[in-house]
């Protein structure tokens, strides 16, 4: 594998974990405590790091095909 291409496979793991600690947060007891409005963004936020993670998923899938 490329060097670009292993910075690739580090950046998804990265968000990988960073999803895991706001899908944790927004699981959690404190979230109720955030005013609706921030909890709305943080579920967007969520969502959207989610579908970076599957984009990067599916261009480390396609390295693996060359």
């Amino acid at each position: 594998m490329e060097k670009w291409q292993d910075r690739v496979v580090k950046e998804r793991d990265e968000l990988d974990k960073k999803i895991k600690a706001l899908q944790e947060f927004i699981a959690g007891d404190t979230f109720e405590d955030v005013e609706s409005a921030e909890q709305l963004r943080l579920k967007k936020q969520c969502v959207i790091m989610v579908d970076y993670r599957n984009i990067l998923t599916m261009r480390i899938k396609n390295f693996e095909k060359d």
